[in-house]
C-alpha cells in the first residue's frame, strides 16, 4: 500500500471518528454543516480541475471524477463542522480574524505538505492564494448559513434576528 492510499484511508477514519466526538452540536447540526460544506467545496474542485489549477494523480474514483473524493467529499466537510462548532462569535474582531486565519493557514499547509511530499496532488503556485480566499469564504458562509439556519444569535451586533 502506497504512502497515498495510506493518507486517503487516515483521512476517512479521523474525519468520522472526529465527527462522532463531537459533542459541541447535535446530529442534525453536524450533518447540515457537513452537507453546506460539501456543496461548496465539491463545485470549486470541480471548477479547479476543470482550469487545470490543480491535478489529482492519486485519488479515490479515477474513473468517475478528476477531484480527490476523500478531500472534498469527507476531509474538508468535516474540518468545516469543526469551525461553525468552536466559532468564537462573542469575541472581539481580532479574535474572529485569527480564527479563521488559523484555519484557513492549516488547510493550506496541509495542502502544501501533501503537494511536497505526496502525490496526492499538484497545482501551479497561483493557486495558494485561490485556495486561501475560497477556504475562507466557505467556512464563512457555512457557518453564516448554520447561524440563520437554526436561527442562532451567536453574531455580535444585530446580525440574523
Amino acid at each position: 500500500m502506497t504512502v497515498e492510499r495510506i493518507i486517503i484511508i487516515s483521512a476517512w477514519v479521523i474525519s468520522l471518528i472526529a465527527l462522532f466526538v463531537l459533542k459541541r452540536l447535535s446530529w442534525r447540526e453536524k450533518f447540515l454543516l457537513f452537507i453546506a460544506v460539501q456543496f461548496f467545496t465539491w463545485s470549486l474542485g470541480l471548477i479547479y480541475v476543470e482550469f487545470d489549477l490543480i491535478d489529482y494523480p492519486v485519488r479515490d474514483f479515477s474513473i468517475a471524477t478528476s477531484v480527490n473524493f476523500t478531500f472534498h467529499y469527507v476531509l474538508f466537510p468535516a474540518i468545516g463542522v469543526y469551525f461553525a462548532a468552536f466559532y468564537p462569535a462573542r469575541r472581539s474582531l481580532i479574535r474572529r480574524l485569527g480564527y479563521n486565519l488559523a484555519f484557513a493557514a492549516a488547510f493550506v499547509a496541509g495542502f502544501l505538505l501533501c503537494e511536497k511530499y505526496t502525490e496526492l496532488m499538484s497545482f501551479k503556485p497561483l493557486f495558494i492564494f485561490i485556495l486561501i480566499m475560497s477556504v475562507w469564504t466557505s467556512f464563512n458562509s457555512v457557518n453564516h448559513y448554520y447561524d440563520w439556519f437554526f436561527r442562532k444569535q451567536r453574531l455580535q451586533g444585530d446580525a440574523f434576528r
